[in-house]
Formats: C-alpha cells, structure tokens, sequence
C-alpha cells in the first residue's frame, strides 16, 4: 500500500477518535535570561552565569497569556520550532509553534514524556490505566476549540475517502466523543 492511499484511507479519527491539530505559528514559550556574572574566557569563547528574568506563554501574535492549559502547551511542545539568541547580557529561548500539523496521540505522548526523565521509556501498559489523568482527548479537543485564532489555527478530523464496510453506517461523519 502506497502512503498516499493509507493517508486518504486512514481511520484514526473514525476508530479512535484522533484528530489533527495546526498550532498557529508563533504560539509558544519563551524564556528570557540575564547575565549576573562575570564572563570567564574558555577555549570557545566564555562562560558567564545566567538567571531567568522572565518566561511567559504567548499567542500567535505575540501578546503574553497566563494560565495556558497543560494540554495547549503540549501541543505546542508536540509541533515547535527551538531558537535560541544569545549575546553578552541576555538569552533569549523561544519554543514556538512552527504551523506544522501534529495528531492528538502526538500531543498525549509529549504530555506523557513531560515528566519522564532523559532516557526513561515509557511504559504503556501502566500509563494506560491512568491514561484520563493525565490528558483527555475530549479536553485537548476543547482547550483547542476555545483557543481558535490565538493558539490553534485548525482541528481536523480525517475520514476516510472510501468507508470500509466493517464500520457501521451510523458512525460515518460523526465525531467520537467521550462516553462519560
């Protein structure tokens, strides 16, 4: 099977509920640091203390937002693009959204790793059973629908281009949602 045909054919969204996101570009972190020591030369250049003036969510637009659900933040972690500007005072590290798509089961994964240490693997089997407390696909859903335009640019749920027979009639063009 081509990848073509798998994308056009692809039941994500119709058997489990998946969905693509496109953060709008510029949504992201940023972290500013200022420079508190003296520099010391090294054989690169120089090394120099540094402490954190300021970090902050922002939007598309670049206007600063408190209190950005876990699950937003995710996603942006989950499709970002890393800069990093450096001169003698100050470094600036941007975490933004870069446009690029990613899927729900992307952005659960990146929460899940959130916490992880480097290099500890994750454990499916346990994080399965607990899967809700950590991210819903019904919360990601409506963080990203209320955050249109600032945060999320697009939601889409794929269907297929050809429904298999084995998927019944009624669930053709609905979106799954949480049966609780």
């Amino acid at each position: 099977m081509s990848f073509d045909l798998a994308l056009k054919n692809d039941l994500m969204s119709v058997l489990a509920g998946d969905f693509y996101l496109v953060p709008e570009p510029g949504a992201g972190l940023r972290i500013e640091a200022k420079r508190v020591g003296e520099k010391r030369p090294t054989a690169d250049g120089y090394q120099a203390i540094f402490r954190i003036s300021d970090a902050y969510f922002h939007d598309a637009a670049g206007m600063r937002v408190t209190n950005v659900p876990n699950s937003i933040a995710w996603m942006i972690f989950s499709a970002l693009d890393n800069r990093c500007d450096v001169n003698d005072e100050t470094i600036v590290q941007s975490f933004t959204a870069s446009g690029g798509m990613t899927r729900a089961q992307l952005v659960l994964r990146t929460a899940v790793g959130f916490a992880l240490n480097e290099g500890q693997r994750i454990h499916w089997k346990a994080v399965g059973k607990n899967l809700d407390s950590v991210l819903t696909r019904d919360a990601l859903l409506t963080d990203a629908q209320a955050r249109f335009g600032t945060f999320v640019e697009y939601v889409f749920h794929q269907q297929p281009q050809i429904m298999p027979n084995f998927v019944p009639k009624n669930w053709q063009g609905r979106l799954i949602t949480s049966a609780s």
